[in-house]
């Protein structure tokens, strides 16, 4: 536990058939561990921090997912990371020498949300085959309820603007035939002037 609360818990969510190899480095690994085995299609093997820093896995092939719990790593593992060091170098020579910054950024962007559509999508086709939770009665009505509250705050707020703007009209417009003071004083020299 941190003071960041957004990574205290995680959820991973596993096609069916595929298998996903995971390592697990904790002092304590069982709280995670126990989620994990539930999981279908999970190979979990568990490290001590110390077997992580004696360099015991890297004789093993490259996991999927490497789980950190309570041990931070002198080095991280192979796989996106390398990716990065290597892209982040080779876009700013491509910026300083091949290509305006505007126009990079702009393609570079493109490639971004392009590669990012086929991830959503990809997700979107997993997620799709996990059953959705059905809608109760006391659920629709519940929205029902929520629906008319917001519909009676629109007309509460329409009737007090339209009250409103009535009053502010009323201020500025003389009623005909009445008129004050110094709208007369005001109006005395243009009828002189013609």
């Amino acid at each position: 536990q941190d003071s960041l609360a957004e990574d205290d818990s995680a959820a991973i969510g596993l096609q069916p058939g595929s298998d996903l190899r995971i390592a697990l480095v904790a002092e304590n690994p069982a709280p995670v561990q126990q989620a994990i085995e539930a999981a279908p299609g999970a190979e979990l093997q568990v490290f001590r921090p110390e077997e992580h820093a004696g360099g015991s896995m890297d004789a093993l092939p490259p996991f999927d997912l490497t789980i950190f719990r309570g041990y931070l790593p002198r080095s991280w593992p192979a796989g996106q990371i390398l990716v990065l060091l290597v892209l982040v170098p080779a876009l700013g020579l491509l910026f300083r020498y091949a290509v305006e910054e505007r126009i990079g950024t702009i393609v570079v962007s493109a490639l971004v949300a392009h590669t990012a559509w086929h991830w959503m999508s990809e997700r979107a086709g997993q997620l799709a085959q996990f059953p959705w939770p059905g809608i109760t009665v006391a659920q629709l009505a519940g929205a029902v309820r929520v629906l008319m509250l917001l519909v009676a705050a629109g007309a509460i707020a329409w009737a007090a603007n339209a009250v409103i703007r009535r009053s502010r009209l009323a201020r500025s417009t003389p009623s005909p035939g009445v008129y004050s003071k110094a709208q007369i004083v005001a109006a005395r020299p243009a009828a002189e002037k013609e």
